[in-house]
């Protein structure tokens, strides 16, 4: 019986399969195949099916729009989107540290999801969890004057 063993690793969860393979065994010119025993067989259809299930059903982390990270700035005195993905039809929680208040929002068909929070005067640092079973939590924010500027550079005003 030749065995070998993987590990997976799959929405932090580590799960380790272990394969046997059939051998053959050759006595007095006749070759005589030796099956694996049934007991791995229903091991490796088990974790197949959970695998499956995990897809499927679960697991999967909300993910935000690449502008929000860590150490990023919030307009002050605001009300600001936040937006992301998630499975379609399920809700997404944000919590602010700021406030500590509770905010919802659902993905549509499409999985996209958007809500609105409300930022406090200038401060921090703050966080902001993001959960729907799973957790993201951006650290580090600061809350203040948020400008975007732009234009060439033969635009300069003298002062």
């Amino acid at each position: 019986m030749y065995e070998t063993k993987t590990n997976l690793s799959l929405f932090n969860l580590k799960i380790q399969i272990r394969f046997e393979f059939a051998t053959l065994i050759k006595s007095d010119n006749k070759t005589i195949m030796q099956m694996p025993q049934r007991k791995s067989f229903i091991s490796i259809t088990l974790l197949i099916v959970v695998f499956l299930f995990t897809v499927k059903f679960g697991f999967t982390q909300p993910k935000l729009a690449s502008i929000f990270t860590d150490n990023m700035v919030l307009q002050q005195e605001a009300r600001v989107a936040i937006w992301g993905w998630n499975e379609a039809g399920k809700t997404v929680n944000i919590k602010t540290s700021w406030n500590n208040q509770n905010y919802s929002a659902k993905a549509n068909n499409e999985g996209k999801w958007k809500t609105f929070i409300q930022t406090p005067k200038a401060g921090g640092p703050f966080e902001i969890n993001i959960t729907n079973g799973n957790n993201i939590s951006l650290k580090n924010i600061l809350i203040g004057e948020v400008w975007i500027l732009g234009g060439q550079s033969n635009m300069e005003m003298p002062m």
